[in-house]
């Protein structure tokens, strides 16, 4: 493997731990989690529908990351769409 696919790789490698250990520690502690976001200006009264799409995103990011078909729209998803720009 040369330097630069081991970097990448590690990068990636990175990214899943952080997504996944993000996710999980708000799964664990899902009470505190909700209570934290209702103490938001913004969201506080709409803690228990908006506690359950705030992980999610990190989860889904991971398995675009591990499955090598998806991997390009989990690393760059704004590249992969065209641009109408001029």
């Amino acid at each position: 493997m040369k330097y630069g696919e081991t970097f990448i790789y590690g990068t990636r490698l990175f990214y899943v731990l952080l997504f996944v250990y993000a996710s999980v520690s708000k799964f664990l502690d899902f009470q505190n989690f909700r209570i934290q976001l209702g103490q938001s200006p913004m969201i506080g009264e709409h803690a228990d529908i908006s506690s359950w799409p705030v992980p999610l995103p990190g989860i889904i990011i991971t398995l675009f990351l591990m499955i090598p078909e998806l991997r390009p729209v989990g690393v760059r998803p704004w590249e992969n769409k065209p641009n109408n720009r001029k």
